[in-house]
């Protein structure tokens, strides 16, 4: 996809530019720190204020969108056990707080892998990489659909969803931790490079 995107062009001071020319000329080392800062304050304020929030209204601390995987049975005894009201508050949670979160970790995601790839002479092999940055985030809203027609059907079974959804979740989850390994790789390789200029 990313690559697609990199063949579309537009005009910049009359000159053509693709759209990965212009995510690298974007991204900065403020916009690479903004990013992160945010994703921080996400993880340790905001996800832990949300997972109580839910486990109390819910009576359920487990949710599908923090499990690895599940099967059809896995997921329509959580289901059962959130209850009516239970399902109600998962479904707005999936669209408020949820809408927002993936944006979050995308942007931090893709912001530093931009930032420490756009240097590869190899021009090819960093559409793979960008795209692992948010694709993640992709996967992340395709999973709340799912979950989000699985729980209001209920307790009509819907076990095509059920793959979509849980299939979505372990693609998220894999992509994003590929994603922020690829990270580290790529801040290792400019503190090797400044080393390296130091030295």
């Amino acid at each position: 996809m990313i690559e697609w995107l990199g063949r579309v062009g537009y005009r910049d001071g009359g000159g053509e530019m693709d759209f990965i020319d212009r995510l690298e000329k974007i991204v900065t080392w403020k916009v690479f720190i903004m990013a992160t800062i945010l994703f921080v304050i996400f993880l340790v304020g905001v996800l832990p204020f949300i997972a109580r929030f839910s486990a109390e209204k819910i009576g359920v601390a487990e949710s599908p969108d923090t499990m690895l995987f599940y099967n059809d049975e896995e997921l329509y005894d959580m289901v059962e056990a959130y209850g009516e009201k239970g399902r109600e508050i998962y479904i707005i949670l999936r669209w408020t707080f949820d809408l927002i979160w993936p944006l979050v970790y995308m942007s931090c995601l893709l912001s530093g892998l931009i930032l420490f790839y756009k240097d590869l002479i190899n021009i090819p092999l960093k559409y793979p990489i960008y795209t692992v940055g948010f694709l993640g985030a992709v996967l992340d809203y395709i999973e709340n659909i799912g979950n989000t027609i699985i729980m209001s059907r209920f307790p009509t079974r819907l076990s095509y969803v059920v793959k979509i959804s849980a299939l979505a979740t372990l693609s998220k989850w894999s992509l994003i931790a590929i994603g922020f390994f690829v990270l580290a790789i790529g801040m290792w390789r400019y503190r090797r490079g400044v080393q390296k200029g130091k030295s």
